[in-house]
């Protein structure tokens, strides 16, 4: 069984990115597989974006929002690169929603109260894609804006925790010195699961 639906393998690996490189594009591989694997994906496209440069080729400018490129999007089978979209229309086009993942120790809060620099970054992915998957690999967020949303902050679909980040002290002293996972039981895995299966891209 891979990962995608393994909460060992999973909580294995995230443990090797946080102690052996700890890096947001660590998560990208883990984000894709778990998603690949889903039946909301089955007649979606996730792709990888997370590299891409604004040019005047038109191959990613679809993908370019306020905010920039998100780190995946989310697009139909027969959404094909060059095709020129106009803003409004960019679900009839064919892109349908995006993925934006952050570092393992970047705390993935409540958007309404939260004031982390990425709050504006969220909220405008959200404004241009509509349907937004927000994660640090612990909390995964789901969000979901209808066509005419002018909301300044955004409000979550749902969220599922599988985890936090706890500091460890340094033994007599008052340093922190790292941080370990504290994770939930496999039933929020299951949880996570079911979510992202009910998830309706179209």
């Amino acid at each position: 069984m891979s990962l995608a639906n393994d909460f060992e393998q999973y909580k294995r690996e995230l443990k090797l990115i946080k102690d052996q490189n700890p890096y947001e594009c660590e998560l990208y591989s883990i984000i894709a597989c778990v998603m690949r694997d889903r039946k909301s994906s089955r007649e979606i496209s996730i792709r990888d974006v997370s590299g891409a440069r604004l040019s005047k080729r038109l191959c990613t400018r679809n993908f370019y929002g306020p905010s920039g490129f998100p780190d995946f999007v989310i697009l139909s089978l027969e959404y094909r690169a060059g095709e020129k979209i106009k803003k409004r229309k960019l679900r009839d086009g064919g892109v349908l929603g995006a993925i934006e993942a952050k570092h393992i120790n970047e705390v993935i809060d409540n958007p309404e109260q939260s004031k982390t620099k990425n709050i504006n970054q969220l909220n405008n992915h959200i404004q241009y894609f509509k349907k937004v998957i927000y994660t640090n690999g612990l909390v995964w967020q789901f969000y979901e804006s209808d066509h005419n949303n002018k909301r300044r902050k955004p409000k979550w679909t749902w969220e599922v925790s599988l985890g936090y980040n706890e500091w460890n002290n340094k033994q007599g002293t008052e340093q922190k010195s790292d941080q370990c996972i504290k994770w939930a039981s496999v039933e929020k895995w299951n949880e996570l699961l079911s979510r992202l299966d009910e998830i309706r891209w179209k």
